[in-house]
Protein backbone atom coordinates (compact mmCIF):
# COMPACT_ATOMS: atom_id res chain seq x y z
CA UNK A 1 0.00 0.00 0.00
CA UNK A 2 1.23 3.50 -0.88
CA UNK A 3 -0.38 6.47 0.85
CA UNK A 4 -0.10 10.23 0.51
CA UNK A 5 -0.91 12.47 3.46
CA UNK A 6 -1.87 15.88 2.10
CA UNK A 7 -1.03 18.25 4.91
CA UNK A 8 1.98 17.26 7.03
CA UNK A 9 1.03 19.48 9.92
CA UNK A 10 0.23 18.93 13.59
CA UNK A 11 -1.75 15.77 12.84
CA UNK A 12 -0.50 14.79 9.39
CA UNK A 13 3.21 14.52 10.15
CA UNK A 14 2.94 12.18 13.19
CA UNK A 15 0.36 10.18 11.22
CA UNK A 16 2.80 9.77 8.32
CA UNK A 17 5.57 8.81 10.75
CA UNK A 18 3.35 6.14 12.32
CA UNK A 19 2.40 4.73 8.91
CA UNK A 20 6.08 4.58 7.95
CA UNK A 21 6.84 2.84 11.23
CA UNK A 22 4.22 0.21 10.33
CA UNK A 23 6.04 -0.49 7.05
CA UNK A 24 3.66 1.46 4.81
CA UNK A 25 5.12 3.49 1.95
CA UNK A 26 4.04 7.07 2.63
CA UNK A 27 4.68 10.52 1.18
CA UNK A 28 3.22 13.90 2.03
CA UNK A 29 2.86 17.57 1.24
CA UNK A 30 3.61 20.86 2.97
CA UNK A 31 3.14 24.43 1.83
CA UNK A 32 6.75 25.36 2.64
CA UNK A 33 9.44 22.73 2.14
CA UNK A 34 13.14 23.06 2.95
CA UNK A 35 14.16 19.44 2.39
CA UNK A 36 13.01 16.62 0.15
CA UNK A 37 12.33 14.45 3.21
CA UNK A 38 11.04 14.98 6.74
CA UNK A 39 11.82 12.19 9.20
CA UNK A 40 12.56 9.98 6.21
CA UNK A 41 9.20 10.75 4.56
CA UNK A 42 9.28 12.16 1.00
CA UNK A 43 7.65 15.59 1.06
CA UNK A 44 6.40 17.65 -1.87
CA UNK A 45 5.70 21.39 -1.84
CA UNK A 46 2.00 22.03 -2.37
CA UNK A 47 -0.25 25.06 -1.99
CA UNK A 48 -3.98 24.41 -2.20
CA UNK A 49 -4.42 27.92 -3.58
CA UNK A 50 -2.24 27.23 -6.64
CA UNK A 51 -4.83 25.29 -8.64
CA UNK A 52 -2.74 25.13 -11.80
CA UNK A 53 -0.27 22.77 -10.12
CA UNK A 54 -2.74 20.08 -9.06
CA UNK A 55 -1.88 17.88 -12.04
CA UNK A 56 1.82 18.09 -11.30
CA UNK A 57 1.17 17.13 -7.68
CA UNK A 58 -0.60 13.90 -8.62
CA UNK A 59 2.16 13.03 -11.09
CA UNK A 60 4.77 13.38 -8.35
CA UNK A 61 2.79 11.43 -5.75
CA UNK A 62 1.50 8.63 -8.01
CA UNK A 63 -0.52 6.96 -5.21
CA UNK A 64 -3.92 5.31 -5.02
CA UNK A 65 -4.81 6.25 -1.42
CA UNK A 66 -4.90 9.78 -0.01
CA UNK A 67 -5.50 11.15 3.47
CA UNK A 68 -6.82 14.66 2.90
CA UNK A 69 -5.98 16.78 5.91
CA UNK A 70 -5.71 20.38 4.72
CA UNK A 71 -7.48 22.83 7.07
CA UNK A 72 -9.16 25.98 5.73
CA UNK A 73 -8.00 29.52 6.19
CA UNK A 74 -10.47 31.28 8.47
CA UNK A 75 -11.36 34.07 6.05
CA UNK A 76 -11.39 32.04 2.84
CA UNK A 77 -14.00 29.33 3.34
CA UNK A 78 -15.83 29.69 0.02
CA UNK A 79 -12.60 29.49 -1.96
CA UNK A 80 -11.42 26.60 0.23
CA UNK A 81 -14.55 24.63 -0.61
CA UNK A 82 -14.16 25.26 -4.34
CA UNK A 83 -10.48 24.31 -4.39
CA UNK A 84 -10.91 21.19 -2.25
CA UNK A 85 -13.54 19.88 -4.65
CA UNK A 86 -11.25 20.69 -7.58
CA UNK A 87 -8.30 18.96 -5.91
CA UNK A 88 -10.35 15.85 -5.13
CA UNK A 89 -11.76 15.66 -8.64
CA UNK A 90 -8.33 16.06 -10.22
CA UNK A 91 -6.96 13.34 -7.95
CA UNK A 92 -9.53 10.77 -9.02
CA UNK A 93 -8.97 11.67 -12.68
CA UNK A 94 -5.24 11.11 -12.13
CA UNK A 95 -5.72 7.59 -10.77
CA UNK A 96 -6.44 8.02 -7.06
CA UNK A 97 -8.71 5.20 -5.90
CA UNK A 98 -9.51 6.13 -2.30
CA UNK A 99 -9.68 9.31 -0.22
CA UNK A 100 -10.04 9.61 3.54
CA UNK A 101 -11.29 13.12 4.27
CA UNK A 102 -10.50 14.48 7.73
CA UNK A 103 -13.56 16.46 8.74
CA UNK A 104 -14.98 17.84 11.97
CA UNK A 105 -17.83 17.09 14.36
CA UNK A 106 -18.86 20.75 13.90
CA UNK A 107 -20.96 19.41 10.99
CA UNK A 108 -23.36 18.36 13.76
CA UNK A 109 -25.32 21.28 15.14
CA UNK A 110 -27.78 19.25 17.21
CA UNK A 111 -28.43 18.99 20.90
CA UNK A 112 -27.84 15.87 22.98
CA UNK A 113 -26.32 12.56 21.94
CA UNK A 114 -24.77 12.47 18.46
CA UNK A 115 -24.20 9.20 16.62
CA UNK A 116 -22.78 8.75 13.12
CA UNK A 117 -26.20 8.51 11.45
CA UNK A 118 -27.50 11.79 12.90
CA UNK A 119 -28.52 14.42 10.39
CA UNK A 120 -25.79 17.01 10.11
CA UNK A 121 -27.14 20.53 10.57
CA UNK A 122 -24.02 22.64 11.13
CA UNK A 123 -24.28 26.02 12.83
CA UNK A 124 -20.85 27.46 12.01
CA UNK A 125 -19.53 28.58 8.62
CA UNK A 126 -16.68 26.07 8.86
CA UNK A 127 -19.10 23.27 9.72
CA UNK A 128 -21.29 24.13 6.73
CA UNK A 129 -18.32 24.16 4.34
CA UNK A 130 -17.01 20.83 5.63
CA UNK A 131 -20.49 19.34 5.27
CA UNK A 132 -20.74 20.44 1.63
CA UNK A 133 -17.33 18.92 0.87
CA UNK A 134 -18.47 15.70 2.55
CA UNK A 135 -21.64 15.68 0.45
CA UNK A 136 -19.60 16.17 -2.71
CA UNK A 137 -17.37 13.23 -1.84
CA UNK A 138 -20.19 10.90 -0.80
CA UNK A 139 -22.26 11.77 -3.87
CA UNK A 140 -19.53 11.65 -6.50
CA UNK A 141 -17.41 8.79 -5.10
CA UNK A 142 -19.65 6.88 -2.65
CA UNK A 143 -17.62 3.64 -2.62
CA UNK A 144 -14.18 5.22 -2.82
CA UNK A 145 -14.18 7.67 0.07
CA UNK A 146 -14.62 7.69 3.81
CA UNK A 147 -15.17 10.59 6.18
CA UNK A 148 -13.63 10.91 9.64
CA UNK A 149 -15.20 13.66 11.73
CA UNK A 150 -13.01 14.68 14.66
CA UNK A 151 -13.96 16.30 17.95
CA UNK A 152 -11.69 18.96 19.45
CA UNK A 153 -8.07 17.91 19.10
CA UNK A 154 -5.74 17.53 22.06
CA UNK A 155 -2.08 16.51 22.15
CA UNK A 156 1.02 16.87 24.26
CA UNK A 157 1.45 20.46 23.01
CA UNK A 158 -2.17 21.36 22.32
CA UNK A 159 -5.15 21.82 24.63
CA UNK A 160 -8.06 24.31 24.77
CA UNK A 161 -7.19 25.35 28.33
CA UNK A 162 -4.27 27.37 27.01
CA UNK A 163 -6.62 29.74 25.18
CA UNK A 164 -9.37 29.67 27.83
CA UNK A 165 -7.11 30.29 30.84
CA UNK A 166 -7.79 33.60 32.55
CA UNK A 167 -10.78 34.53 30.39
CA UNK A 168 -14.04 35.67 31.98
CA UNK A 169 -17.72 35.50 31.06
CA UNK A 170 -17.22 32.50 28.76
CA UNK A 171 -20.58 31.28 27.49
CA UNK A 172 -21.78 27.69 27.62
CA UNK A 173 -20.34 26.58 30.94
CA UNK A 174 -22.86 23.75 31.13
CA UNK A 175 -22.14 22.53 27.61
CA UNK A 176 -20.48 19.14 27.34
CA UNK A 177 -16.83 18.74 26.40
CA UNK A 178 -16.07 16.85 23.17
CA UNK A 179 -12.34 16.15 22.82
CA UNK A 180 -10.14 13.50 21.22
CA UNK A 181 -6.42 12.88 21.63
CA UNK A 182 -4.01 12.93 18.69
CA UNK A 183 -2.80 9.42 19.56
CA UNK A 184 -6.31 7.97 19.23
CA UNK A 185 -6.95 9.82 15.97
CA UNK A 186 -3.81 8.35 14.42
CA UNK A 187 -4.79 4.87 15.58
CA UNK A 188 -8.25 5.26 14.02
CA UNK A 189 -6.88 6.50 10.69
CA UNK A 190 -4.44 3.61 10.55
CA UNK A 191 -7.30 1.17 11.13
CA UNK A 192 -9.45 2.72 8.41
CA UNK A 193 -6.59 2.49 5.92
CA UNK A 194 -5.34 -1.00 6.74
CA UNK A 195 -8.86 -2.47 6.96
CA UNK A 196 -9.94 -0.71 3.73
CA UNK A 197 -13.02 0.77 5.37
CA UNK A 198 -14.36 2.74 2.40
CA UNK A 199 -17.82 4.16 1.78
CA UNK A 200 -18.17 4.96 5.50
CA UNK A 201 -18.77 7.93 7.78
CA UNK A 202 -16.91 7.74 11.09
CA UNK A 203 -16.50 10.14 13.95
CA UNK A 204 -14.21 10.14 16.94
CA UNK A 205 -14.48 11.55 20.42
CA UNK A 206 -13.51 10.56 23.94
CA UNK A 207 -16.07 8.57 25.92
CA UNK A 208 -16.57 11.01 28.79
CA UNK A 209 -18.22 14.44 28.48
CA UNK A 210 -17.86 16.61 31.60
CA UNK A 211 -19.23 20.16 31.48
CA UNK A 212 -16.90 22.87 30.22
CA UNK A 213 -17.00 24.62 33.59
CA UNK A 214 -16.09 21.44 35.49
CA UNK A 215 -13.39 20.29 33.12
CA UNK A 216 -11.54 23.48 32.26
CA UNK A 217 -11.62 24.73 35.86
CA UNK A 218 -10.02 21.44 36.87
CA UNK A 219 -7.50 21.61 34.00
CA UNK A 220 -6.39 25.12 34.92
CA UNK A 221 -5.93 24.12 38.56
CA UNK A 222 -4.02 20.98 37.57
CA UNK A 223 -1.64 22.97 35.33
CA UNK A 224 -1.36 25.92 37.75
CA UNK A 225 -2.90 28.28 35.19
CA UNK A 226 -5.25 31.23 35.81
CA UNK A 227 -8.82 30.01 36.16
CA UNK A 228 -11.32 30.57 33.34
CA UNK A 229 -14.70 31.93 34.41
CA UNK A 230 -17.79 30.43 32.73
CA UNK A 231 -21.39 31.52 32.70
CA UNK A 232 -23.41 28.52 33.85
CA UNK A 233 -25.67 28.23 30.83
CA UNK A 234 -26.04 26.01 27.78
CA UNK A 235 -25.87 27.24 24.19
CA UNK A 236 -27.67 25.96 21.10
CA UNK A 237 -24.77 23.60 20.28
CA UNK A 238 -24.81 21.57 23.49
CA UNK A 239 -24.11 18.13 22.03
CA UNK A 240 -22.11 15.11 23.07
CA UNK A 241 -20.54 12.86 20.48
CA UNK A 242 -20.96 9.11 20.96
CA UNK A 243 -18.30 7.22 18.98
CA UNK A 244 -19.31 3.73 20.13
CA UNK A 245 -20.21 2.53 16.62
CA UNK A 246 -16.96 3.82 15.09
CA UNK A 247 -14.87 2.15 17.78
CA UNK A 248 -16.69 -1.13 17.31
CA UNK A 249 -16.33 -1.13 13.53
CA UNK A 250 -12.64 -0.31 13.70
CA UNK A 251 -11.88 -2.56 16.68
CA UNK A 252 -10.48 0.51 18.40
CA UNK A 253 -9.85 0.94 22.11
CA UNK A 254 -9.08 4.53 23.03
CA UNK A 255 -5.85 5.21 24.86
CA UNK A 256 -7.42 8.41 26.23
CA UNK A 257 -11.11 7.57 26.85
CA UNK A 258 -11.58 10.50 29.23
CA UNK A 259 -10.59 14.18 28.84
CA UNK A 260 -9.22 13.89 32.38
CA UNK A 261 -6.60 11.47 30.99
CA UNK A 262 -5.33 13.98 28.45
CA UNK A 263 -3.31 16.27 30.69
CA UNK A 264 -0.69 13.68 31.65
CA UNK A 265 2.03 15.10 29.36
CA UNK A 266 0.97 18.76 29.35
CA UNK A 267 2.89 21.38 31.25
CA UNK A 268 2.05 24.75 32.71
CA UNK A 269 2.99 27.75 30.54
Amino acid sequence: MEIAVLGLGWLGLPLACELKKQGIAVAGTKTAVNDSKINGIPVHPFNLYDEQKYGRLWQHLNVETVVLNIPPLKNDLSLYEKLMKSLIGSGFKAGVKHVLFISTTSVYGSQGQIIESNDSTPLTKSGKVHRRIEQYLLTQYPEQVSILRLAGLVGDDRHPIYSLSGRTEIKGGLNRVNLIHQTDVIAAIRRILTLSKWGKVFHLCADEHPTRDEYYTWAAKTLSLPQPQFSLDSTTSNKWVDATKTKEELGLKLQYPSPFDMLCNLKSI
